[in-house]
């Protein structure tokens, strides 16, 4: 239980510092991809653990290299006893392997996972 409470805590710092990174001019994709991240957050807050899941697909299918929405699946996953971990194991062959931020990300929801 003291390791889903650090799953927790890390897993809101990474949406705080998210949604307080400064947009500059924002293409319609990009404008799209915030609102889901949005919604995906007050799914989280309401405990929705099965409609976050489905945001969270939806972003990697607008996104398949994205190492934080694989990481938003696999913590709701997770919560709702991992009912989605087929779809976790199946992103994690896409998304991104190109920075230490993305390989720490990775080993994360290995963590997760387990």
């Amino acid at each position: 239980m003291k390791i889903l409470k650090s799953y927790k805590l890390f897993f809101c710092f990474i949406i705080l510092f998210i949604n307080s990174c400064a947009y500059a001019t924002s293409s319609p994709i990009e404008v799209e991809y915030r609102s889901k991240v949005v919604t995906y957050n007050l799914a989280l807050a309401k405990q929705d653990y099965v409609s976050a899941c489905s945001i969270a697909e939806s972003l990697l299918s607008m996104d398949p290299s994205d190492t934080l929405s694989l990481l938003r699946l696999a913590y709701c996953s997770k919560m709702l006893n991992n009912q989605y971990k087929k779809s976790v194991n199946s992103h994690m062959h896409t998304v991104s392997r190109s920075t230490k931020q993305d390989l720490e990300i990775i080993d994360f929801i290995e963590a997760i996972k387990n």
